[in-house]
C-alpha cells in the first residue's frame, strides 16, 4: 500500500489516480458527472483548499476525497492493485473501491475489530485524475454535521452553537454536565483501540474526576475496571488514554491517581490538582448518585449523596458538579 501524505508530490498522486481511473472506466464516469465549480466547501467556517472542484453526479454533490478528508484531520492512502482508497481517523478506517457503491467501515477495539458495510448514495468515482465521494457520507461518518444552501457545503461542528458556548465559556457546572452527557451517551472518539472490561456483572457505575476549575478534560472510571482520560479536541470528546484497574482491590480513585494500574495504553496523564468527584450508577432496582472532592493523592471526601435501594431513599447534602467557591480556570478558546 502506498500512503498519501501531505508531503507526497502532486505528480505521484495524479499518476496513481490516473491508473485507477483507467482501470475503473473514468471515461464512463466523466460522462455522467458534471463540474460544480460554483460550489464552495467550508470546514468549521473556513474554506477547504482543493485543487479540483466538486462535481454533480446522479443528483448528488461529490467532492475530492483527499482534500476533504485531510481537512477533517484524516489520513488517506491508495492501493493501486485493488483500486481502493482508505481513510483513517482515530480508530476507524473506511475502505472505498472505485466504481463500487459501498464502503467498508472497520473499527478497532481492544485486541479485535469489527467491520460494517455501508451503502453510498452514488458509487465512488475517479474523474479528472481525482477520487470523488459523496460529501455527506464522509463528513457524517466522522461525526460532523453538514449543511447545504445551494452554493456552499458547510461541514460543521458536531455540537450546536449553544452547546459550544456553554462548553467553552459557560458556567463550570453546566459545562461539566454537557461533558458527562457526551461520555454517558458514548459520543466519544478513541485515539487508541479501547480497552475491554475483564469482569461482567449486573452493575453500571461511572465515577467522574474533573480537575479543579476545568470541564474540558476529565477521568471516568467505569465499573471500577477501566479508567479513561478524555479531552475535548476541536469539539470532539476524545478518549486519549486508558488504564485497567482491578475491581477486587477497591479504592479505584486512589489507585488511578497513584498510578497503580494493571494495564494502560501509555503513560498516565499527570494532573497536579484536586478534583471534583461525581459518581452515578445503578444495579437492579438500586441507584446512587454522589459528589465530593478527591485530593491529588486520591483521598476521597463525599459531601453529598442520594441512594435509592428499591424505593428506600437516603440523602445527604446537595449533589453538585462544582466544588464550593470553585471558579472556572480554563483558557481554551472555542475552535473556529
Amino acid at each position: 500500500m502506498i500512503k498519501l501524505t501531505k508531503s507526497t508530490t502532486a505528480r505521484t498522486f495524479c499518476a496513481l489516480l490516473a491508473l485507477g481511473a483507467m482501470a475503473a472506466g473514468t471515461a464512463a464516469a466523466s460522462s455522467t458527472a458534471s463540474a460544480a465549480g460554483s460550489i464552495g466547501i467550508t470546514m468549521m467556517g473556513k474554506p477547504v483548499a482543493a485543487d479540483s472542484a466538486p462535481i454533480y453526479a446522479q443528483g448528488r454533490v461529490l467532492v475530492p476525497l483527499r482534500a476533504v478528508s485531510e481537512a477533517m484531520g484524516a489520513e488517506v492512502s491508495w492501493n493501486q492493485a485493488t483500486q481502493t482508497a482508505s481513510v483513517t481517523k482515530w480508530t476507524e478506517q473506511m475502505s472505498l473501491k472505485i466504481g463500487q457503491q459501498v464502503a467498508v467501515i472497520e473499527r478497532q477495539f481492544g485486541e479485535g475489530s469489527s467491520k460494517e458495510t455501508v451503502k453510498l448514495d452514488v458509487p465512488l468515482k475517479a474523474v479528472h485524475n481525482r477520487i470523488y465521494i459523496p460529501l455527506r457520507f464522509v463528513s457524517e461518518q466522522f461525526g460532523y454535521n453538514v449543511a447545504w444552501d445551494g452554493h456552499t457545503v458547510a461541514i460543521r461542528s458536531p455540537l450546536s452553537e449553544k452547546a459550544r458556548t456553554t462548553l467553552y465559556g459557560g458556567d463550570l457546572a453546566a459545562a461539566r454536565k454537557l461533558a458527562i452527557e457526551a461520555a454517558r451517551q458514548s459520543n466519544v472518539q478513541y485515539e487508541h483501540p479501547p480497552l475491554q472490561k475483564t469482569y461482567r456483572w449486573e452493575m453500571n457505575d461511572d465515577e467522574y474526576l474533573f480537575p479543579e476549575g476545568e470541564a474540558l478534560r476529565f477521568f471516568v472510571i467505569k465499573d471500577s475496571q477501566i479508567a479513561t482520560y478524555y479531552e475535548y479536541r476541536n469539539d470532539f470528546l476524545v478518549a486519549v488514554w486508558q488504564g485497567r484497574l482491578n475491581p477486587n482491590d477497591g479504592d479505584a480513585v486512589g489507585h488511578l491517581l497513584q498510578d497503580k494500574l494493571a494495564d494502560r495504553t501509555g503513560p498516565a496523564p499527570k494532573i497536579d490538582k484536586a478534583f471534583l468527584y461525581y459518581d452515578v450508577g445503578f444495579a437492579g432496582s438500586a441507584s446512587w448518585t454522589s459528589s465530593g472532592r478527591a485530593g491529588k493523592d486520591g483521598k476521597l471526601e463525599t459531601t453529598a449523596y442520594r441512594n435509592d435501594s428499591g424505593g428506600v431513599v437516603s440523602t445527604k447534602g446537595t449533589i453538585a458538579l462544582a466544588l464550593p467557591n470553585e471558579t472556572r480556570k480554563e483558557t481554551v478558546a472555542m475552535p473556529r
